[in-house]
Order: C-alpha cells, then sequence, then structure tokens
C-alpha cells in the first residue's frame, strides 16, 4: 500500500491498516484473527439452559423447548452457534469496511460496487485524498481503466499503457512534492532519497515492464514487483497490492488520461 507520509493523521492511517489487516484475515480465514472475534458462549449455563431462554427469546414462549428430543436441542444451538458467529463475522466486516476506508464513513458512492466487473471506471486510493474547498476529503486524481476483480474489498483493474505511464508519472509527482518538503524541513541532500524510497514506493518503466520497487518502504529486500502487459498490452498496476478503489466518476478529479478503450 502506497501513502504520502505526510497527508493523513498517523492515528487515521494506523486505524485503516489495522482494518485492512482484519479484513484480510477474514477473507483468509487466518486463524489468528477469526479467533479474536466475538463468539457465541453461555457462559456456564447448561445447554438446556441457555437453550431455554434463546428459544423463549425467538418464539416469546419457552414451553416448546422441553418438547424437542435431546439432538432437536443440539441441532438448534449448533445452528444459533453457527448464525451468531456468522453474523458477528459480517458485522466486523461491515465496520472494518467502514474504518478501512478514506472517510472513516459509508463512501458506498465510491465504492466498486457501483461498477462492475468489465466495467470502464476510474480508480483512485487514499494516496490521492485531499481536503476540497468544503473542508470534505476529495481524491484529486483518479485512473481510467476496466475492472477486473476485486482483492480484500478493493478493486483489482487493467489499464491501457498511457493510464500506466500516468501512475508513474504521478507517483513521481507525489516524491517530488515529498523530497522538497523534506529539503524545506532542513533534511541534508544525501539523506533525501532515502528518506522519500522510506516512505513512497518508486515506480518507473523498465522498457515495457513497470517496476514497483517498495523495499525501502517495506523494509523487505524483495519488495520489488515487475508489472508486464498482458498479451492486449495492458497492465494491472500492483492490484492485489495497493488497495484501488472506484470512485465517483463525476467528482472533481484530475484525470491524467481518459479516453475509450482504458
Amino acid at each position: 500500500m502506497v501513502g504520502t507520509g505526510h497527508r493523513r493523521r498517523p492515528g487515521q492511517r494506523r486505524h485503516r491498516l489495522a482494518a485492512r489487516r482484519i479484513l484480510a484475515g477474514i477473507h483468509d480465514g487466518d486463524p489468528a484473527v477469526l479467533d479474536t472475534l466475538p463468539h457465541f458462549t453461555w457462559a456456564g449455563d447448561s445447554v438446556d439452559t441457555a437453550g431455554w431462554e434463546l428459544f423463549a427469546d425467538a418464539t416469546g414462549d419457552g414451553s416448546g423447548w422441553f418438547g424437542l428430543r435431546i439432538q432437536q436441542r443440539d441441532e438448534a444451538m449448533t445452528v444459533y452457534h453457527d448464525a451468531f458467529d456468522t453474523a458477528a463475522e459480517d458485522r466486523v466486516a461491515e465496520l472494518c469496511h467502514l474504518a478501512a476506508s478514506p472517510t472513516g464513513r459509508d463512501v458506498s458512492h465510491l465504492h466498486p460496487d457501483r461498477v462492475h466487473v468489465g466495467d470502464i471506471g476510474v480508480f483512485s486510493g487514499d494516496w490521492a485524498l485531499t481536503v476540497g474547498p468544503d473542508g470534505e476529503d476529495r481524491f484529486e486524481v483518479g485512473f481510467v481503466g476496466t475492472l477486473i476483480g476485486h482483492w480484500n474489498g478493493w478493486a483489482v483493474f487493467s489499464c491501457a499503457r498511457p493510464v500506466a505511464e500516468a501512475i508513474v508519472a504521478d507517483q513521481q509527482r507525489v516524491r517530488a512534492q515529498h523530497r522538497q518538503s523534506l529539503r524545506d524541513e532542513g533534511v541534508p541532500e544525501g539523506d533525501l532519497d532515502r528518506r522519500v524510497d522510506a516512505a513512497l514506493a518508486n515506480l518507473s518503466f523498465d522498457g515495457d515492464v513497470l517496476v514497483a520497487d517498495q523495499r525501502a518502504l517495506s523494509d523487505d529486500p524483495e519488495a520489488i514487483e515487475r508489472v508486464a502487459p498482458d498479451g492486449d498490452g495492458r497492465y494491472v498496476v500492483l492490484g492485489r497490492i495497493w488497495c484501488w478503489e472506484a470512485v465517483d466518476k463525476e467528482a472533481e478529479l484530475r484525470l491524467p488520461h481518459q479516453y475509450r478503450g482504458s
């Protein structure tokens, strides 16, 4: 995930990253995440006591509970247990989607559910957020492409070479801004490259291959991606790595390239 390193408050970013880790864990079935979610328990009560109370709550009359055979009671409790865990997981995922969103509010009008797989849409991410004249967050730049799938609730899209070049150019623009900000703060010239690389991914082209170097950003010597074009010359720019989302086509944002076939 790329970020500007200075546009968003650290606390907000930590919360969004934590929410995304939980979403990824739910999606992958990671026990380290799933075991921390709320689970149904009857807190020491017997199955009959807990079952009777649940049955009475559901039907308004608990007398029918004791008319069930033991096997039927066990089956009913199993169904309730599974339903509780499913509902809890769904609710946690819903709240994490909100926490992971750019504003921490319901942004369903910006989410990929309005753009279907195969549709052309405009895509951006929270690193492109800025504060508009009304004081609200808005995306300042978007990139046109075709939605090809989703990853942990985020969009995966393909784009033509000019759009991929625009993504690279915009990232270089952000890096240049961050470099100047560091210079203005008095960071020595010899330290600027390291500081910029530690805050922002470095995108470039090596012939037809898009190179995304996030080794310093991730503190991982293997965090470098090489994205080759597919047979149609289209690129999937860090899909399933960066948290892209479909944004409102009518929003007042800058579109470096917008044309048919994007």
